[in-house]
């Protein structure tokens, strides 16, 4: 996986798709993290389509939300805090 920062993503593929994948809903990913640097959090993601197709045909967001905080929100994603989770972008 070769992801990138939101600025990264901004210069890639343009403000308006990395606002349009930051406005789709998440769901989880099924990835496995233990392990990884990101052990202890869970992997949601978004992706939508790029018009530009040389370079790429979609831009995925991926977010990392800790565990803890999921497990206290249970079945309400709603109640996690979206905005302070850790993300990356990946154009694939």
């Amino acid at each position: 996986m070769n992801t990138m920062t939101r600025n990264e993503a901004i210069k890639a593929a343009g403000i308006k798709a990395v606002e349009a994948v930051e406005d789709k809903n998440c769901d989880f990913t099924n990835s496995v993290t233990d392990g990884t640097e990101w052990t202890g959090f869970t992997q949601f993601s978004a992706s939508v389509d790029l018009d530009d197709n040389d370079i790429g045909d979609t831009l995925a967001m991926y977010y990392y939300i800790d565990d803890d905080d999921l497990e206290q929100a249970g079945t309400e994603l709603g109640d996690c805090d979206w905005s302070g989770c850790k993300k990356e972008y990946e154009i694939i």
